[in-house]
């Protein structure tokens, strides 16, 4: 997942998209930093969980549309 700009995020994965603009709770994304989608994923990879916060920002963003 390529996140350096907001055309390749939003582009997603070979295996699909990421973000569903205005369903933040069926985004991939998502799934992943609340550690839903699999509890061995750690999302981000390799490094500390986001907190509660930053999640809340990103599913709102999203909720909201997911604009630039």
């Amino acid at each position: 997942l390529d996140m350096r700009t907001y055309d390749s995020l939003m582009k997603g994965t070979k295996y699909g998209k990421v973000i569903l603009p205005g369903d933040s709770y069926n985004s991939v994304l998502v799934q992943l930093i609340e550690h839903r989608a699999n509890p061995t994923i750690s999302m981000p990879f390799h490094k500390q969980s986001l907190t509660p916060a930053e999640i809340a920002t990103i599913t709102k963003w999203i909720d909201e549309g997911a604009k630039p």
